[in-house]
């Protein structure tokens, strides 16, 4: 799995394929400790073929801790609006899981706005990126939304694991794993902060600032559906037909991950963001 940033379907994945993920991230940082011992994803940092099929990266968002190889890339997308916003609670509050006062959003409006700006351009270079990458070299790739996880969980669900493990029937176990785990949720199970509804993060953008992020992805927020126009929907729906998929299956090329330049390089929002952090927190405490 390549994705911006942070997502929280891996604990389904795992019961669904009945085997434990990985992912590149140092096993020793916090939020993968947190993941790993509170959570259950006990994968976390590791990318061995011996021990885990699946592997989940934000590369090249930013450098794992260990390169890897893959012959199958499933390319999750979320809109920028809900994307960067949940970025700026997990980067603020060091947690995958606590949301920020609304006072944090006051004292700090300024900062939002440049980081909205700067983050807009990764978010953008990372999915041109991939998609750009599987089709000139030829990779296998399953581009898949967010928000249509969220809104049939089932079909989507059903239409990864048919990507990650051709030939076998999916579709019963999934509709029945879901279902559990709407009749009793596990205490254990990931939960992310908030909501899952669909765009409620963009009204924390002021015009401007909107259209400003809009010059800079227009393009390619309008092919996913994560345009302006759509966005300022009052009740918002979420059109499934309004959604650009790629898929490319059935080829022997391989990618290898975590090697190459970064997009951010020097970039004050990425892992910079942790100092940023703690002369405002006396160091998190």
């Amino acid at each position: 799995f390549a994705m911006f940033l942070r997502f929280a379907t891996f604990s389904l994945l795992e019961k669904v394929s009945g085997v434990v993920t990985g992912s590149d991230t140092r096993p020793d940082r916090t939020l993968s400790k947190a993941l790993s011992h509170q959570y259950n994803l006990v994968g976390e940092g590791v990318t061995s073929k011996s021990m885990v099929d699946i592997v989940k990266t934000h590369w090249p968002e930013r450098r794992g801790y260990i390169p890897f190889t893959v012959n199958k890339i499933v390319l999750l997308v979320r809109n920028p609006w809900d994307a960067i916003d949940s970025y700026f609670n997990m980067a603020l509050t060091n947690t995958h899981t606590k949301s920020l006062h609304e006072s944090v959003y006051e004292d700090y409006s300024n900062f939002f706005f440049e980081m909205a700006l700067n983050e807009i351009e990764t978010w953008s270079t990372f999915y041109r990126g991939y998609i750009k990458t599987a089709k000139t070299r030829g990779i296998s790739l399953l581009l898949v939304r967010y928000e249509d996880l969220v809104s049939d969980t089932c079909k989507e669900m059903t239409q990864v694991m048919n990507f990650i493990s051709p030939g076998v029937s999916h579709s019963e176990r999934i509709s029945n794993i879901i279902e559990e785990k709407v009749n009793a949720p596990e205490r254990t199970s990931y939960k992310p902060r908030g909501t899952h509804r669909i765009g409620k993060s963009f009204k924390r953008y002021p015009h401007v600032l909107r259209e400003s992020m809009h010059k800079k992805a227009g393009p390619l927020l309008s092919r996913l559906g994560y345009n302006i126009e759509n966005m300022e929907r009052t009740p918002f729906v979420w059109e499934r037909d309004l959604q650009m998929k790629y898929v490319k299956e059935d080829t022997s090329a391989s990618f290898h991950v975590n090697i190459g330049p970064e997009i951010r390089k020097a970039d004050k929002f990425g892992r910079a963001l942790t100092s940023w952090r703690k002369t405002r927190t006396n160091d998190d405490r």
